[in-house]
């Protein structure tokens, strides 16, 4: 029988964006610094309060799980820091300079240039800094007010499997949430007073 250790994940609230934004973290840090430890993520659907569990195929305590979390932020940490770029607000000939230098680099880098640049590069009239990335998950309301959606789900999957979910086009269709294993999404809307942003606590939108 493999071994493995399940660790319920009491701070990070299933209605908090942050939060859930934390798991994919985790589970991108832990992927760079222990793959082997195939982490895989599932909510505590049958046990109240909701709660996200964190899976690893080995017998590991919390403490060392926050230390190769440490491990992998420190490691990712210097790929974001776009050579010192004060801001990536380029001109399309330099944008597409550091796209080629990126591409030559490894996957994580040259993915990461790729996202924030891209239309930069090969549409002049766009500069980086002003390109809006699409968000999976992200939509807006009928008012134009932006929104982020994520699932709930009741078996444990990892990171590419979460990216599938926020991406699916389906999910309030209950025969795909079925097979998918979601047992619910929880959508959060963007507000502002003034010139203060900030976001709301997410609600259910299917049970």
């Amino acid at each position: 029988m493999t071994m493995h250790a399940a660790h319920r994940l009491d701070g990070l609230e299933p209605d908090n964006l942050l939060a859930f934004m934390a798991l994919p973290g985790l589970l991108r840090t832990l992927e760079e610094t222990r793959p082997g430890w195939r982490p895989r993520v599932s909510w505590t659907v049958d046990e109240a309060p909701l709660r996200p569990c964190l899976h690893v195929a080995e017998e590991v305590a919390g403490n060392a799980i926050v230390e190769a979390a440490a491990e992998g932020l420190a490691a990712l940490a210097p790929r974001h820091d776009f050579e010192g770029l004060p801001d990536l607000t380029l001109l399309p000939c330099e944008a597409a300079r550091r796209l080629r230098k990126a591409a030559g680099s490894d996957r994580y880098t040259a993915d990461l240039w790729a996202a924030l640049v891209s239309n930069a590069a090969i549409t002049p009239r766009y500069r980086s800094g002003g390109v809006r990335l699409a968000l999976l998950g992200g939509g807006r309301e009928t008012d134009g007010a932006p929104t982020m959606s994520w699932p709930i789900w009741r078996e444990p999957i990892g990171l590419a499997g979460i990216r599938a979910l926020l991406g699916h086009p389906y999910l309030d269709r209950p025969e795909t949430r079925a097979a998918s294993g979601v047992v619910e999404r929880r959508r959060t809307r963007r507000i502002s007073s003034g010139q203060y942003l900030n976001v709301t606590r997410a609600e259910a939108r299917f049970e």
